[in-house]
């Protein structure tokens, strides 16, 4: 049975997202969840305080070198991302001013097998979501 309630929220989350972003895009399946993205689209924190999780998929970008990354779970704040052997995830509200800003959908230089982290931040720079992947570049 698919709660009326949760679904309205996605609609109104939406809405605020503007763009193409429908109710399917809208990660959550409670109340809770739903209210937290409607907040994170208005530009603020998540209330429980805990780091949200993106899902990333890297392939292949256009030019040599570069990498295509996707990004699900995102709200509607500043994405930054960092390259390298080995990254961690931030932690949630840690300043990531220093990362490199990215558009959500141009390329990145990137080099094949290390490790992407994309995280998102609030107004303020704080990471309120991130997640990380292998690497799948343009070789």
């Amino acid at each position: 049975m698919i709660d009326t309630t949760v679904k309205a929220l996605k609609n109104l989350c939406a809405t605020l997202k503007g763009g193409s972003t429908t109710a399917d895009d809208i990660p959550g399946e409670t109340i809770v969840d739903v209210i937290n993205q409607i907040t994170i689209a208005k530009g603020g924190n998540i209330p429980s305080g805990e780091l949200k999780k993106l899902t990333l998929t890297s392939a292949a970008g256009t030019a040599k070198g570069t990498t295509k990354i996707t990004v699900t779970g995102n709200g509607s704040g500043q994405l930054y991302y960092k390259t390298g052997g080995s990254i961690k995830l931030p932690a949630y509200e840690e300043d990531i001013s220093e990362w490199t800003t990215w558009d959500g959908t141009s390329d990145i230089t990137a080099t094949d097998g290390e490790s992407i982290c994309v995280a998102e931040a609030n107004a303020s720079n704080l990471a309120i979501a991130a997640g990380s992947c292998t690497i799948n570049a343009n070789v």
